[in-house]
């Protein structure tokens, strides 16, 4: 039984060689070549982080009060 079998799978093999992968197919992928992978998450969560700490001191830090204006002296008609 397992003789048939594996000729059935070695012969849909030996035909869709030549033709394009289809939905159903199972794709392999190399996982030594990730994009970012865990350094690079590592990095990207980091700057968020910062960027959201930076965001809330601007936000909740108090606005600084400016000196009041001076007053003349002297530049009137006080008589």
């Amino acid at each position: 039984m397992s003789y048939i079998l594996d000729a059935l799978r070695q012969s849909q093999q030996a035909r869709e060689r030549g033709q394009t992968p289809r939905l159903h197919q199972i794709h392999q992928f190399d996982d030594h070549r990730v994009p970012f992978g865990y350094w690079g998450m590592l990095l990207a969560l980091g700057v968020a982080s910062l960027a959201l700490v930076i965001a809330l001191l601007a936000t909740l830090r108090p606005a600084e009060k400016s000196p009041p204006p001076p007053f003349a002296k002297g530049g009137g008609s006080d008589g």
